[in-house]
């Protein structure tokens, strides 16, 4: 009888636990495959246990049968209570999103534009009733991102819908079709804006929500012109040179872009104008715009300049210069003749971050104190490296304007020096810092703003006309402003300060392109088997082995 009871309680074991594999693997409790093998293993339990107990009933050893059977009965409970407990965790909607974007934090900007919503905000996911990965894959990571940006608002008003089944509700959208990795729809009264998956990772992306979500909050678009008419840089141009990349962005979060070409015979800045932009001429301002300009600036206008390092503009014949005279007249702010340069790294400039702000005693002291002035709001907590290449000297003038304050941005480290001598750096790649040159740290970017007499409706206030002149426009080409994130940080903050959205001063989160890994049910199965109950019984069977050896040999 004994080798009956052994047979009986191994088949008990085996059979139950094979049932327990198939159910992890076909998730399907009434499976044949699951059912035979499970009842198999019961009935043979029930065979076991019955033996044990007519065992018990002849042998006068009792203590130690009923031991074992304790022991086994034990077991039995132990295993039971585990199944409960996974059938319970099937069902519980707790999940950790693993992969890099679902680890990284959310971004200042997203995290502050949803701290500041005042107002609803409708967010409506189409995605198919399919069995497709990708669908799934693309519905699951949007649950779980809009999940994370409602911990920090109550204005989101989430929906998942298919959109086979609300086709009325898409039309009424102006959506004729839906993206097949899904559809989302950011809307705020009459304002939405349409957001499709990409088929690559099936992820809806932070940086995309958030430029959409701006835009939907957003009660008017301001309005930004880039003067033209002097050689500058193309908002047109897609090639590495070219603009293109600054346009788009500064649209992607709200902004409405044209280029401005004025009327010589009736040169006026529009009256719509939130910013006008200079953005790097290789020719002087054209004689026609210096006075639209002082108007503008007098009616409490706001002006972004950046200009690439050359000695001085062509002019004609007995003319003088202009931009340069007009910018250190209206705002006190000078851009040298010359470039910034250093030995080490020639031209190319690495900027860097320190909390502490910089101050002329800290470098009289010989303290540098970093790159970024985190006492004004554009660079307010900046922690990103930048890199400029050509730069110009950006500094003020002895004389400050009546009713202007200068602020200065950015500056290099302290090993750089603006020289004068630009065609010998052109030339020979190699200078040394002469007695005219401007010693290090080398400002290159500097904000203003400039008192009038314009008033703000019925407030008692005026409205200020507000200055940001960079050194440099190479940072913001096409080639380096889709790279780099800090660089389209630094404009996008210069233009919310430029048109007093103090609210979109923050950093925004980097674009993620990472592909998403597509798995086969079977490798799906696999890999939740393993996960559950693999990792278990490997774990069980090396302690039964280890417990045999022992016995064997002790």
């Amino acid at each position: 009888m004994t080798w009956i009871r052994r047979i009986t309680g191994i088949a008990a074991l085996v059979g139950i636990a094979a049932g327990i594999n198939f159910l992890a693997v076909q998730e399907d409790l009434f499976s044949p495959i699951v059912v035979v093998p499970f009842l198999a293993g019961v009935a043979a339990g029930v065979a076991w246990v019955a033996l044990v107990l007519m065992n018990i009933a002849r042998t006068a050893s009792q203590q130690r049968t009923l031991y074992g059977l304790n022991t086994v009965i034990a077991s039995v409970v132990f295993l039971a209570i585990c199944i409960t407990l996974y059938a319970f965790a099937r069902q519980w909607d707790v999940y950790a999103d693993l992969t890099q974007e679902g680890r990284r934090e959310l971004s200042p900007i997203t995290v502050q534009v949803l701290q500041n919503m005042d107002r609803d905000i409708d967010v409506l996911c189409f995605f198919l009733a399919t069995d497709d990965r990708l669908v799934d894959m693309g519905r699951s990571n949007t649950r779980r991102f809009l999940d994370r940006l409602e911990a920090h608002t109550d204005h989101l008003n989430v929906e998942f819908l298919d959109p086979q089944v609300e086709r009325a509700r898409l039309q009424g959208l102006g959506i004729q079709q839906v993206a097949p990795q899904g559809t989302i729809v950011i809307r705020r009264g009459n304002r939405q804006r349409v957001l499709n998956l990409d088929s690559a990772n099936a992820r809806l992306p932070e940086r995309d929500f958030t430029n959409a979500l701006i835009n939907v909050i957003r009660d008017r678009r301001p309005k930004v012109y880039f003067l033209s008419g002097m050689d500058e840089r193309d908002i047109m141009d897609q090639g590495e040179r070219g603009a293109s990349a600054l346009r788009v962005m500064l649209e992607g979060e709200g902004y409405d872009v044209e280029p401005l070409e004025l009327d010589l015979m009736a040169p006026e800045i529009p009256d719509d104008a939130e910013v006008v932009v200079i953005h790097g001429p290789r020719r002087d301002l054209n004689a026609q715009y210096v006075e639209p300009l002082r108007s503008y600036v007098e009616e409490g206008g706001r002006v972004l300049v950046m200009l690439d390092p050359w000695q001085r503009p062509p002019t004609a014949m007995g003319q003088e210069e202009r931009l340069r005279p007009w910018l250190a007249d209206q705002f006190g702010i000078q851009l040298g003749e010359g470039l910034v340069f250093s030995q080490e790294s020639q031209t190319q400039i690495l900027l860097s971050h320190d909390s502490t702000p910089f101050t002329t005693e800290h470098d009289a002291a010989g303290q540098f104190m970093g790159c970024y002035n985190y006492e004004h709001d554009i660079t307010r907590g900046f922690n990103q490296q930048m890199i400029f290449v050509l730069a110009r000297p950006t500094y003020p003038t002895p004389e400050r304007p009546e009713r202007v304050t200068r602020s200065e941005l950015i500056r290099t480290p302290p090993n750089f020096w603006g020289e004068k001598d630009v065609s010998l750096v052109l030339e020979t790649g190699q200078a040394t810092m002469g007695s005219d040159d401007l010693e290090g740290p080398v400002g290159l970017a500097m904000a203003a703003t400039r008192q009038t007499d314009i008033e703000i409706g019925d407030t008692g206030q005026t409205r200020d006309a507000r200055a940001v002149v960079i050194g440099s426009t190479e940072f913001a080409a096409n080639a380096m402003l889709r790279q780099i994130t800090s660089h389209q940080n630094f404009i996008l903050n210069t233009m919310a300060w430029l048109t007093e959205s103090e609210e979109l001063i923050a950093m925004r989160p980097a674009a993620s392109r990472a592909e998403a890994i597509i798995l086969t049910s079977e490798q799906e199965q696999f890999i939740a088997w393993l996960a559950t109950l693999g990792l278990l019984q490997v774990c069980v069977a090396a302690g039964v082995v280890t417990y045999l050896v022992r016995r064997k040999y002790q």
